[in-house]
């Protein structure tokens, strides 16, 4: 096996150890680890397939580095979109909830003010 399918598999199968560990201490959620373990397994299986690379390069008239590279890009820039999405429906369920609980403040302190002020 070449060296470099070694290190490419080597570093997938240390990604996935890495992923499992946050999983199992509770730092990533399921959704997240399971993304994460899909990247790690293609990081494995597709190792064997470096060579390919140059095959696709010469065949759009490229380097294969651009390949090698790009398509990690791509997929980040996917990862990158998706979690802006997530974080972004986040901030809105909390600014929602934060308006609630300032309501609900809002009615508690209203009523004791008013219990207060009758009881005396």
């Amino acid at each position: 096996m070449p060296l470099h399918i070694a290190i490419a598999i080597s570093s997938g199968i240390l990604f996935l150890l890495y992923i499992r560990r946050l999983s199992v201490r509770g730092l990533m959620s399921m959704r997240y680890t399971l993304g994460w373990f899909i990247i790690g397994l293609s990081a494995i299986f597709l190792a064997p397939l470096i060579g390919l690379a140059h095959i696709i390069a010469e065949a759009i008239g490229t380097q294969t580095s651009v390949i090698l590279l790009g398509i990690p890009l791509i997929v980040l820039c996917i990862v990158a979109v998706q979690l802006s999405v997530s974080v972004s429906g986040l901030t809105e369920r909390t600014r929602v909830l934060a308006e609630e609980v300032a309501a609900l403040q809002n009615a508690l302190n209203g009523k004791l003010t008013s219990t207060d002020i009758t009881s005396h």
